[in-house]
């Protein structure tokens, strides 16, 4: 009445998470010096991220990436100017990373088996940003 199930080996899967690190040079924001009678304040801090062997379906794993970034500010009373940098490294690296059937082709027979497929992550990037607190 009842079939006997094949019995199929399991062992416990490693699932690394992702993993983000933000360091601050100084906890309260440092008095640089005094410019027109005002204080000159500055803010400095720099973060790391890495994603390591991020599954995927069929038994792959996603590439491991390693990112640097870093900001600095410095604000007097009412105008702030910082300078944020992404990617410092300039690390070639994958932001999302799919495994599935598809076909990009029109007219053309579908494929069954499953493919890679990719977004781009960022390259390096750097911004200037220029702010007034009213």
């Amino acid at each position: 009445m009842y079939q006997e199930c094949p019995r199929i080996a399991i062992s416990p899967t490693f699932f690394p998470l992702p993993s983000r690190r933000r360091s601050k040079i100084h906890h309260k924001e440092p008095r640089l010096g005094h410019f027109f009678n005002r204080t000159l304040q500055g803010r400095f801090g720099a973060a790391t991220t890495f994603l390591g062997g991020r599954p995927l379906p069929y038994g792959e794993t996603g590439h491991d990436v390693f990112l640097v970034d870093a900001r600095a500010a410095v604000r007097l009373k009412e105008v702030e100017l910082s300078l944020d940098a992404f990617n410092l490294l300039d690390a070639e690296w994958y932001d999302g990373e799919f495994t599935y059937a598809s076909n990009f082709n029109p007219g053309t027979t579908a494929s069954l088996v499953p493919a890679r497929h990719v977004t781009v992550g960022a390259p390096r990037t750097v911004w200037v940003s220029l702010a007034l607190y009213l």
